[in-house]
């Protein structure tokens, strides 16, 4: 992972890419802004072989993706462009741009093009991303977007990157032209795979036209669509080929298209290096050299995937969002002290709600103190009451800042992330619980093992408490609900006996993956919500959720949504539905899995006492481990 590599003339002192990974930092006319160069200012310390900047869209016309994505559509982008690339250079890594054409790939007003008359649809669970029916390229039209391409690399060149990407993934206009899903035209652009691959093979020679023939470039492609009439890694072996004869210099491997986002943006439900195969299938097919992506999560991984032979290089993208040190961390032999990405996506989730991207386990995405904690102006006593996500994280920041911090936890340090991460479908999370207690033993934050109480606390001296007491499971109001075959779904987790007919009352994220989770088991299960259909899971990230529910139909978990509980019984339930239609359904063991209420007596009690309380996390009201881990470090940040 750390021997130097060639792309193209280019030395790259390491085998780590950072991916182009969409960030939202720009400005409403695609300028760069000094969060911007924050941001990749700290992947280029962290000691990142190579960056590709994110994304630029080509032309003003209808290349344009998405608000505040960065442009290098006109010569007035040079100068921003300029700066950020010098930074980064200045900073010790190598610097490269992905161009990008989004075609019907395109969320921001204006005119929607394509190669045919072909609407953008997507995953059922990504409602606003279902996109207009677009105008059909003309021959005439293409031309002015090839062109466009090989000016907007000549900017790069002028503004000193020192490599482009040209982006023919993941259903931008490229990838549609190649893909016979999206390319129904009757031209030369269309038809079969030889026509299909005239596009971007024009583009490819528009750009070496301007740039010349020593100026790397490279091109990101998903070499498997995974659907329907989609681009399969057979056409993309062969479309490889022609690439590389027509002089690309390198081929970063990634998958998917806007139906099947999930396979370019993994969640935890799908395993690490989800994508690996189609970069060593790539491989075997060219000489040059060939990148892979895709949840490529640790430094053991990554390091693995090169020493077989399936990848020259290895891009990380969310890892390096979570992370920004990965690298150097990595070298220096810390891969503990890396703060894992967890592949839950907020980071995709927010950039989808029009939202600049952020991270769950790294709060500090794009600001200034990203990489460095300015150190408390006095040195105090700090208490932690609760050991979760929330508490641990403001130990963790407050003993950073130089602070004395005593933790109170009466059971495990994790809080509910010892439940979630039980099943092995959550295994990121483990990773991450097993690095929050690696730092706070490093930063020596005492642990005691006891409850705490308010009169324990006063007596301990401290002069801030942080209180992170989390929630416990909701019990709601039904008759019957305290019968023997009734558990909450932390039961479950933990192991507690079921029967082989099981009940998980609520359709929210619990529900879901502990219904999974006890359906891998060869458990039969059934759901049972209030929430209308359209409505379960709501609360999970979109692509996670359509790999849950598909999961969860591949063991034919059956969903009875609208319904409302009324009684359980020892046969199973009795409910309602907005008819107030009686409904049996029958099942050995219910589960309860409602929501959770919040443990906070003693934020009171400690106010009483007059000391100064910080409550976070779950314990005011519960969230997401978002929440927890964010409520916590800006905690820490304010003692």
């Amino acid at each position: 992972m750390f021997k130097p590599g060639m792309i193209g003339e280019l030395e790259v002192k390491n085998r780590i890419i950072q991916a182009p990974f969409c960030t939202r930092f720009a400005t409403r006319d695609g300028e760069v802004t000094e969060r911007m160069i924050n941001y990749y200012s700290e992947r280029a310390k962290g000691g990142t072989g190579l960056i590709i900047v994110e994304f630029a869209y080509v032309d003003d016309k209808a290349s344009q993706s998405i608000a505040c994505q960065l442009g290098i559509y006109d010569d007035h982008c040079i100068p921003g462009l300029s700066r950020l690339a010098e930074t980064i250079k200045n900073l010790g890594a190598r610097v490269g741009i992905q161009i990008a054409h989004a075609g019907r790939a395109k969320s921001v007003a204006g005119p929607v093009v394509a190669p045919s008359r072909v609407p953008r649809t997507s995953l059922t669970a990504l409602k606003g991303m279902k996109g207009q029916i677009p105008k059909e390229l003309s021959v005439e039209e293409i031309q002015e977007i090839v062109e466009a391409f090989g000016e907007a690399a000549n900017r790069a060149k002028k503004a000193g990157f020192e490599l482009v990407e040209i982006h023919g993934a993941h259903g931008y206009l490229i990838s549609q032209f190649l893909s016979p899903r999206t390319n129904r035209r009757n031209d030369c652009y269309g038809g079969s795979l030889e026509d299909r691959m005239r596009f971007p093979l024009e583009v490819l020679a528009s750009i070496r036209e301007k740039v010349g023939s020593s100026f790397p470039v490279g091109i990101r492609i998903s070499a498997d669509e995974y659907m329907e009439n989609g681009i399969t890694v057979e056409e993309s072996r062969i479309f490889s080929r022609r690439l590389e004869s027509a002089g690309v210099d390198y081929i970063h491997v990634s998958a998917g298209a806007y139906e099947t986002l999930e396979t370019c943006i993994q969640p935890m439900y799908l395993p690490t290096g989800f994508n690996v195969h189609l970069a060593e299938a790539i491989k075997k097919t060219v000489e040059i050299p060939v990148v892979a992506s895709g949840s490529i999560t640790t430094p053991e991984l990554a390091e693995s995937i090169l020493a077989e032979g399936k990848a020259d290089f290895i891009s990380l993208g969310r890892p390096l969002v979570a992370d920004p040190y990965f690298a150097k961390k990595a070298f220096e032999g810390r891969s503990e002290d890396i703060r894992v990405c967890i592949r839950c996506n907020e980071c995709f989730r927010r950039t989808n709600l029009n939202r600049s991207v952020t991270c769950t386990v790294n709060p500090a995405v794009g600001e200034k103190f990203e990489g460095y904690l300015e150190p408390a102006s006095r040195r105090k006593k700090i208490c932690v009451v609760g050991g979760g996500p929330a508490g641990m994280e403001a130990a963790r920041v407050a003993a950073l800042r130089g602070h004395e911090v005593t933790l109170y936890e009466k059971r495990e340090l994790g809080g509910l992330l010892l439940e979630a991460s039980i099943p092995e479908f959550k295994k990121d999370l483990r990773l991450l619980l097993e690095h929050m207690k690696i730092q706070l033993k490093k930063l020596n934050v005492k642990i005691v093992r006891k409850e705490a109480t308010a009169e324990l606390i006063e007596r301990s001296g401290c002069e801030i408490v942080i209180v992170a007491t989390g929630a416990t499971p909701l019990i709601p109001n039904i008759k019957g609900v305290n019968r023997s075959n009734v558990i909450t779904a932390l039961d479950a987790l933990n192991g507690k006996e079921t029967g082989q007919d099981i009940i998980v009352v609520g359709g929210g994220l619990v529900g879901l993956e502990t219904a999974l989770f006890l359906a891998e088991q060869g458990k039969k299960v059934k759901i049972v919500s209030r929430r209308p259909m359209e409505e379960i899971g709501a609360d999970i990230e979109p692509l996670a959720l359509e790999v849950l529910k598909r999961r969860l139909n591949k063991y034919d978990v059956k969903i009875y949504a609208g319904l409302v509980v009324e009684e359980i019984t020892d046969q199973g339930l009795i409910a309602k539905d907005m008819y107030e239609n009686r409904v049996e359904i029958n099942g050995e063991t219910i589960i309860l899995a409602r929501g959770f209420k919040p443990e906070k007596r003693i934020v009171s009690s400690l106010r009483e006492k007059g000391l100064t309380v910080y409550a976070v996390g779950d314990c005011v009201n519960p969230r997401t481990l978002y929440e927890a881990i964010h409520e916590g470090y800006f905690a820490g940040l304010k003692v």
